[in-house]
């Protein structure tokens, strides 16, 4: 696996606050955190950030990291977009797959599938998908019904 296959990875669910625990471990090693909207332009803690997301209808918040651990691997340059838009809230990563240093791109997707499952448990998002960037419907590789079209065989 030597070529950039770049990646989003997105989890979809209905809005409540224990949803956004997930955001801890995001925020550790970042490299930059800002809201798109509402445009703040200040740095905030994180019950701080919670409480834009709770007082807010609308949210577009970003975090750029130099390392994000998935279960214990670490990803290197991950860019995660968290949206809420009326009660839906996404949690979007944009990263090349390569950088979870896997034998092969099966091994990536497969080490990815487990994680996301765990996290879908853990924080109850309704849906994930994860696609080729900028991937139409029908180009993904798995979401939480199973495989996709794009996954290796």
């Amino acid at each position: 696996m030597t070529k950039t296959i770049l990646v989003e990875l997105i989890f979809r669910g209905k809005f409540n606050l224990s949803k956004l625990s997930f955001m801890i471990e995001l925020l550790k090693n970042t490299r930059e955190i800002r809201f798109n909207f509402p445009e703040i332009e200040t740095q905030l803690n994180y019950k701080e950030i919670v409480d834009v997301f709770d007082l807010n209808d609308y949210v577009d918040f970003v975090i750029t990291t130099d390392n994000l651990n998935i279960s214990g691997q670490q990803v290197k340059n991950v860019f995660i977009n968290i949206g809420l838009n009326e009660e839906v809230l996404e949690f979007f990563f944009f990263f090349d797959l390569k950088d979870l240093n896997k034998t092969s791109d099966k091994m990536s997707l497969d080490f990815l599938r487990i994680w996301c499952n765990e996290i879908i448990g853990k924080y109850l998002f309704d849906k994930v998908i994860c696609k080729i960037d900028n991937g139409n419907e029908l180009e993904y590789f798995f979401d939480e019904r199973g495989f996709g079209p794009l996954y290796p065989k």
